[in-house]
C-alpha cells in the first residue's frame, strides 16, 4: 500500500506515481506526508480531507494540488502556489465550483499575481487563467514575456503575444 494512514490522517505517501488521489476517509494530510516526493505532479484532495499540515508537501517540487471544495484560506501559505495551479486547471476545464470558492481564488491570484508569475511560467493553465481574467499588468508584461522566451515556452510566448495584442495594445 502506498499510503500510511492512522486515525484518518494520511501520515506518509510511499508511492512513486505522478498523479495521486487522496483516499476516501482521509480527513487530514499530515506534515511531511509527501516530503521529498520528487515524481509528484498532481494531488487531488477529496471533499472529506479539509486539513493540511504546514509542511505536507515540503521538497515535492513542481506539483499541483487540486481541491475544488477547499477555499484558498484553508491552505498554508507554502502550498498556495500549487493550489492556485490546481484551481487554474479546474478553471480552464470549466469545472463547476461554488461562487464563493471561485471568487476567493481569483481574488488571491489577482492580489498575489507577481508572486505567482513563476508558477504560471511553470504551469500553463495558471498563465491562461491570468490572461483570461486580465491579471497581467502592462508593467509586468515585458519581464514575463522575456521569461517565456528564455524558458522556451512557445505556448506561453504565443499566449502572451495574443494577450498584449488584445489587452495592452500594440508594442512600442
Amino acid at each position: 500500500m502506498d499510503f500510511v494512514i492512522q486515525n484518518n490522517v494520511l501520515c506518509k505517501y510511499k508511492g512513486h506515481d505522478g498523479a495521486v488521489v487522496i483516499p476516501e476517509g482521509v480527513t487530514k494530510i499530515g506534515s511531511y506526508a509527501f516530503h521529498n516526493c520528487r515524481a509528484l505532479q498532481s494531488v487531488t484532495i477529496q471533499a472529506n480531507a479539509c486539513k493540511i499540515g504546514e509542511l505536507a508537501f515540503q521538497n515535492s517540487h513542481h506539483h499541483v494540488l487540486i481541491a475544488p471544495h477547499i477555499p484558498i484560506s484553508g491552505f498554508p501559505d507554502i502550498n498556495k502556489p500549487a493550489v492556485c495551479a490546481g484551481f487554474a486547471k479546474l478553471y480552464c476545464d470549466q469545472f463547476p465550483l461554488s461562487e464563493e470558492i471561485r471568487a476567493g481564488y481569483l481574488a488571491y491570484i489577482r492580489d498575489q499575481r507577481k508572486f505567482l508569475y513563476d508558477k504560471a511560467m511553470e504551469y500553463l493553465p495558471l498563465l491562461q487563467l491570468m490572461a483570461a481574467e486580465k491579471m497581467i499588468l502592462p508593467e509586468d508584461f515585458e519581464e514575463l514575456f522575456q521569461d517565456a522566451l528564455q524558458k522556451g515556452g512557445s505556448e506561453r510566448t504565443a499566449l502572451l503575444l495574443e494577450y498584449r495584442h488584445k489587452c495592452l495594445g500594440p508594442a512600442d
